[in-house]
């Protein structure tokens, strides 16, 4: 399955890495995908703007902090 995770926060990086055992697609929707924050997250899955990860996703999921939406 392709999921996209909107967050690349605690949350987010723990649910994708969790997902990702389990043989699922992860993308993680962030920002500014060229932060250098992001290098981790760029071994694990890709990593692009939200708009981008969740075209084309089976699942959405939004792990953001509830502050900024």
């Amino acid at each position: 399955m392709k999921i996209a995770i909107i967050g690349a926060g605690n949350v987010g990086k723990t649910l994708g890495r969790r997902w990702a055992e389990r043989g699922h697609v992860v993308s993680y929707g962030v920002r500014d995908p060229k932060d250098s924050r992001h290098d981790e997250l760029k071994a694990q899955g890709h990593v692009a703007a939200n708009f981008d990860v969740a075209q084309g996703a089976d699942v959405v999921v939004l792990a953001t902090r509830w502050q900024q939406i």
